[in-house]
């Protein structure tokens, strides 16, 4: 398996035997029961803030970097905590797997889309068919554990 930390690979180099891991963060925002969900442009699902590492970054330092490009919130890296990693197949991608390691921290101000992101929207469980694989696998943790909410108008 070929393992993605802060570099790229071109579509040949992996063979159907071997896929690629993909490893992201992802930031958990949950305010009154709702999750905020981003699409980027040219993508037909939902996403968490986040992305992949850069060579040399951290999980944290990627984390508040790639956060604060996506929807302009200052993370608070005192208040960083990693919640868990899900392991899916990465949306979109051909023999790619992700490894995205979701985390929640305070940030401050409301969130504003940036340019590569084309929507924000705060999401409900019922919202789950329009989320990429590894979101629904946290839609469904955060309504396992009460914290989200089944529906926008419950």
């Amino acid at each position: 398996m070929l393992r993605l930390k802060g570099t790229s690979v071109e579509p040949d180099a992996a063979s159907e035997s071997a896929p690629i891991v993909l490893e992201s963060v992802a930031w958990i925002w949950v305010r009154d029961g709702l999750l905020l969900a981003a699409r980027s442009n040219h993508r037909d699902v939902f996403y968490l803030p986040g992305g992949k590492l850069e060579v040399g970054e951290t999980y944290r330092e990627a984390l508040i970097r790639e956060v604060d490009e996506e929807v302009g919130i200052a993370l608070d890296p005192s208040s960083i905590a990693e919640l868990f990693t899900i392991r899916d197949v990465a949306h979109g991608l051909v023999n790619t797997r992700l490894e995205m390691h979701c985390f929640r921290a305070r940030g401050d101000g409301e969130p504003v889309a940036s340019r590569e992101i084309a929507a924000l929207e705060w999401i409900a469980g019922d919202s789950i068919d329009r989320c990429a694989p590894a979101v629904q696998q946290v839609v469904r943790r955060l309504l396992e554990s009460g914290e989200m909410r089944a529906t926008i108008s419950q």
